[in-house]
Formats: structure tokens, sequence, C-alpha cells
């Protein structure tokens, strides 16, 4: 005997899953599509939403990262020094700022020949002297030092 019963249970189940699965589907590929951009990498997106070169976003990410984790390192760096009392606050801030302009003078001879250059960084390491004699400060916290690790 053939019970309908169960039948009609089973054919329910199969097309109320089936409906389910089809209405789903839909957002299946939308959440793929979010789920795909969420594992791309930042250059990729960027580079993706504004139509630029991932390679030039990367790298334009990368100097960023660069150059602000050097900055910080400088600026921790100082105010160790100030928490040391060997500067005051306001050294602090003469120095970055005289820093700055010693960063921007370098900058400007990157285009120079080396033999400007060499002139160019002679004169301001004497300015940079003078300017830290007359200001009280250590020479040595004008610049930025990258001390390597010496592995005995």
């Amino acid at each position: 005997m053939i019970n309908y019963k169960k039948i009609a249970y089973t054919t329910f189940i199969v097309t109320t899953v089936s409906s389910v699965a089809l209405l789903m589907s839909g957002s299946v590929g939308a959440i793929t599509n979010t789920s795909n951009t969420s594992n791309m990498s930042l250059s990729a997106v960027l580079a993706q939403k504004y139509n630029l070169s991932q390679s030039s976003v990367r790298s334009t990410i990368q100097q960023y990262n660069k150059t602000h984790h050097k900055n910080s390192l400088y600026e921790k760096r100082l105010m160790n020094a100030v928490k040391k009392g060997k500067i005051t606050l306001a050294q602090e801030k003469n120095i970055l700022t005289e820093h700055k302009q010693l960063i921007q003078s370098i900058k400007t001879a990157k285009t120079d020949t080396a033999t400007q250059k060499k002139a160019l960084i002679k004169a301001d390491r004497s300015k940079a002297k003078a300017w830290a004699k007359t200001n009280n400060v250590p020479f040595g916290l004008l610049f930025e030092h990258h001390k390597k690790h010496q592995h005995n």
C-alpha cells in the first residue's frame, strides 16, 4: 500500500528546501561578491574603485607607512629626551621645526649633482651645528638615527 502522507510530506520538504535555495542563491552571490572585496587588499580595492594602477596605489601606501613609522619613531625619541630632562618641550618643538627644514633641504638636493649634494649637505650640517649650539640642544637630536643592532 502506498503511503500518500509520506510522499506528500517528502514533496513538501523538497519543494520548500529548493525554494529557499533558489531565493538564497541571489543573496549568496551578493555575499560572495562582498566577501571577495573584503578579501582584497586595500590597494586592490582603491585601485579598482578609482580606476588606478594597483602597483602605484600599493607603492603609495607603502611609502606613507614607511614615512609615518619613521616620523613617529623620531618624535618618540624626542619625547623620551623630554621625559629624561635632556630637553624642554619648547626645545622639542624647535627641534622638530628645524628638523623639517633640514629634511626639506635634503629633498631639494636630490635633483642636484653629486658634488652639489655634498656641498649642500656639508653646509646644512654646519648650519645645524650652529643652530644646536645657539639653541642649547644636543646636535644629535636634529637627525634621525637608526642604530643597527649588532649580533655577537
